[in-house]
């Protein structure tokens, strides 16, 4: 069954050079509430306690900085190396699953006046399925993401600035379009 798309928005004018911010995290939880996809944007981690399927998702990022963006999927006990954007950590990599790069800037006027250069960059994720006349069934071409007991049990989206400035400004806008769970 398909149910009403998840929304989160977030800003922050405290984003330093070099520093990680998680935007939204979604976990499978066996012990946890019923999901509330209207809970979504007041609550930066939601807990499915029933597996659950994401088929398509949009997460927009607006930044005056120099910024990684990245979506990541792994196990519960490695979270904190998949929101720390480190290219050398084995287990960051292998949880590293769709990123971009947005280059904005802050240009310094006369005095004291900043004006900003916003850059704005979209991840995008859609599963995809045919039908097999061979197999007589739905066979995947681009999986969903699946979280679930035999599967991986997190995913979020994170940013990082990578730039050498501090005091920079970030806007997201995340929709979880399509998922469902088990029933």
């Amino acid at each position: 069954m398909q149910r009403l798309p998840m929304y989160r928005n977030t800003e922050s004018s405290d984003f330093d050079a070099n520093n990680n911010k998680t935007v939204f995290t979604l976990r499978y939880d066996p012990n946890a509430d019923p999901l509330d996809p209207t809970d979504a944007d007041s609550d930066s981690t939601m807990a499915s306690p029933k597996p659950i399927a994401i088929h398509a998702y949009d997460f927009t990022v607006a930044v005056n900085c120099l910024a990684e963006i990245w979506q990541w999927y792994g196990m519960t006990e490695n979270q904190a190396k998949l929101e720390e954007f480190d290219l050398s950590d084995q287990t960051f990599l292998q949880g590293f699953k769709n990123s971009t790069l947005a280059a904005g800037t802050v240009l310094l006027r006369s005095g004291d006046t900043n004006s900003s250069q916003w850059n704005v960059r979209t991840l995008r994720f859609r599963s995809k399925r045919y039908w097999s006349k061979k197999h007589k069934e739905y066979r995947w071409v681009i999986p969903p993401i699946i979280l679930s007991p035999n599967k991986k049990t997190m995913m979020g989206f994170s940013l990082k600035n990578v730039g050498d400035q501090d005091n920079r400004s970030y806007y997201t806008h995340l929709k979880i379009a399509r998922w469902h769970q088990a029933t």
